[in-house]
């Protein structure tokens, strides 16, 4: 049975006991996605149910860290229309793959209730003369009723680290989080500013994101 954890409860997360190292492993997660920012002069993607403060929980089956992952939306908000029609049911994400173990670093962070918490980051990849702007592209699907569709609406999230060919500076930053001494709960945050949300080859709008994927199996 799943419980899901929202953001804003990561501070009771973050004050449990830590574990020797990273653990992202194969299974179910619950997890918590809100939308923290947007840059929509347009106003598209607020019509599309994508605004400052929207939270939507989803169910993400992932193969561990080095995996990609792929997740479903649980609570879409749309109303079907063709004012908005991605979020009517559910919308199915394919992610890239979460980094290795061993690209994480180690950090100390003051425990809120207790002890020093120890939490486990991915460094941001180094922008290279081949791939001056490493992007990653998560593609998603949701069901539609807008004429043309045949009853779905494709779209992708690409984000990064460095600046994207706009000008527009990126992140993306993913952070292992013990949650106990045992490794039987744990989870992972994944934070993203300024992702492109694009439809075909339209950009619609920058959205940033904070995520919260917890496994819990006690």
């Amino acid at each position: 049975m799943f419980r899901t954890l929202s953001a804003a409860a990561l501070v009771a997360v973050v004050s449990a006991p830590a574990l020797a190292q990273p653990v992202v492993l194969k299974g179910q997660y619950a997890g918590t996605t809100q939308y923290t920012a947007t840059i929509d002069p347009s106003g598209t993607c607020a019509g599309l149910g994508v605004a400052p403060g929207v939270v939507n929980t989803s169910e993400a089956t992932v193969g561990g860290l080095g995996k990609a992952f792929t997740s479903t939306i649980a609570n879409p908000s749309g109303a079907g229309t063709q004012a908005s029609p991605y979020t009517t049911a559910w919308i199915n994400c394919s992610f890239p793959k979460l980094p290795k173990a061993t690209a994480f670093t180690a950090s100390s962070i003051g425990g809120v209730t207790g002890a020093a918490v120890t939490i486990y980051t991915a460094p941001t990849p180094t922008p290279t003369k081949k791939d001056p702007n490493p992007q990653g592209i998560t593609n998603c699907a949701a069901p539609s009723t807008q004429p043309g569709l045949n009853g779905l609406a494709n779209y992708s999230l690409v984000s990064g680290n460095g600046t994207d060919a706009n000008g527009t500076p990126q992140t993306s930053i993913v952070t292992v989080i013990p949650t106990n001494g045992t490794g039987t709960d744990y989870g992972w945050k994944l934070t993203t500013t300024n992702t492109q949300l694009v439809v075909g080859t339209s950009l619609l709008c920058y959205i940033s994101t904070d995520s919260l994927y917890l496994n819990t199996v006690n």
